[in-house]
C-alpha cells in the first residue's frame, strides 16, 4: 500500500524509523519528506516551502494509509497534513487514517469516526498486514477496496 508518514519535522529519526518498518512489509512511502531542508522562517523561504507545501499534500492525496505519528507538541505542518487525509477520506473514502502513539487524544479531530486511534506502529502495521484478509478493512469507505492489488505481509502483490 501507499503511505504517508506525518510527524513534526523534529521527529525524523522516528520517521524514518517508520518508514523502514513499513517498507519491509511491502509497503512505498508517497513521500520522503524527512530530506527537505530546514525552511524556517518560512517568509524567508516561500518559493522552497511553497514546493515542499505542494509534494506533501500531493503525496497525502495519492496515499492507501496516512499514519500521524504524535507528539507532546502539535505541529502545523502535520496537522495541516492530517487535516488534508480526513478531507479526502471523507470525499474519496481514502486515505485510511491512523493516529500513533502517545498521544492520540491531543486533538478534536482525532476523535472523529474516521480515524483509528493506535499505541504503537506495530498495531497499524499487524492491521495492514491482516488487510487483505479482513473485509472490514477492504471495504471501509473504499479506501481499501477500491484498490485493484493490496500487499500482504510479505510485500506481494494480492487481488483485493
Amino acid at each position: 500500500m501507499k503511505i504517508y508518514v506525518a510527524a513534526r519535522f523534529e521527529e525524523r529519526e522516528r520517521v524514518r524509523n517508520a518508514y523502514e518498518s513499513l517498507m519491509g512489509q511491502g509497503h512505498v512511502i508517497t513521500e520522503d519528506w524527512t530530506v527537505h531542508d530546514a525552511a524556517k522562517p518560512y517568509r524567508r523561504n516561500r518559493e522552497l516551502i511553497s514546493k515542499y507545501a505542494v509534494r506533501d499534500v500531493d503525496a497525502v492525496r495519492e496515499s492507501d494509509v496516512f499514519v500521524f505519528l504524535t507528539s507532546p507538541v502539535v505541529g502545523g505542518g502535520s496537522s495541516t497534513e492530517f487535516g488534508v487525509a480526513l478531507s479526502a477520506n471523507l470525499l474519496f473514502g481514502r486515505p485510511l487514517l491512523y493516529v500513533v502513539g502517545e498521544y492520540t487524544e491531543n486533538n478534536l479531530c482525532f476523535f472523529h469516526p474516521a480515524v483509528r486511534r493506535r499505541e504503537d506502529l506495530d498495531q497499524v502495521m499487524r492491521e495492514l498486514a491482516g488487510a487483505w484478509y479482513d473485509p472490514a478493512l477492504r471495504g471501509l469507505g473504499g479506501a481499501l477496496g477500491a484498490m485493484s492489488q493490496v500487499s500482504d505481509h510479505r510485500g506481494s502483490r494480492r487481488d483485493a
